[in-house]
């Protein structure tokens, strides 16, 4: 104190100076704790923020993966109630011809389902192609048995 010209210091200045001196020591000591510390904290925050963010995310995953069993249940109903409905025709007599028809209507629904319109639409033209082919080719057997029979008839040989 003798050196910045202080002559007398009374204790009560003394002691205001030391309090001073004190509280501003404490407020460098804990800024610099805190300065310290300050890594470790982003590291807990980032945690905190990280498991904030997949509790945030469960709920979505779950959803998702509930949407995605509901589709399966019901592709998996879908099956077994095929399933059901042809060995239920099997037990009751699957010879039917209703039976079959009904099969293969559901078999042509499904090959559609999986196919172009235009390609699945073009062998159903065929097919009748080869029908309509076929009954005429009956119908003209069947004429020249009549003139056949006719001519021979008339030949007299009867």
């Amino acid at each position: 104190m003798f050196k910045y010209g202080l002559k007398g210091v009374s204790d009560d200045v003394e002691r205001c100076l030391s309090l001073c001196v004190e509280e501003r020591m404490r407020g460098l000591i804990s800024n610099q704790i805190r300065m310290s510390k300050q890594p470790q904290i982003m590291i807990i925050n980032r945690k905190v923020r990280e498991e904030w963010e997949k509790r945030q995310a469960e709920p979505e995953k779950l959803r998702k993966q509930m949407t995605k069993l509901h589709v399966n249940k019901e592709e998996d109903d879908k099956m077994r109630t095929n399933a059901a409905n042809v060995a239920a025709s099997a037990t009751v007599g699957g010879d039917d011809m209703l039976s079959k028809w009904q099969l293969m209507t559901e078999q042509a629904r499904q090959k559609r389902e999986g196919t172009d319109t235009s390609s699945g639409s073009q062998p159903a033209k065929d097919v009748s192609r080869k029908s309509s082919a076929f009954g005429k080719s009956i119908k003209d057997n069947h004429e020249g048995d009549k003139k056949g029979s006719t001519n021979f008839a008339t030949s007299g040989f009867l």
